[in-house]
């Protein structure tokens, strides 16, 4: 009974540690994703700014 239960407490961590991992590097390539889209804005409002200014 030790045994299989040491067997299944293994196999728990095991599957929550995967489960975690799974999460963690969706989050963050939400988090990335964010970020790219953040500063791709800032980049093309500057791009624009500039545009406008040059323009008269």
């Amino acid at each position: 009974m030790n045994t299989l239960q040491t067997i299944i407490g293994a196999l728990v961590v095991i599957a929550l540690l995967y489960v975690a991992f799974i999460v963690g590097a969706v989050i963050i390539r939400i988090l990335f994703g964010l970020l790219a889209i953040i500063v791709a804005g800032f980049l093309v409002r500057r791009l624009v700014v500039r545009s406008t200014d040059r323009s008269p």
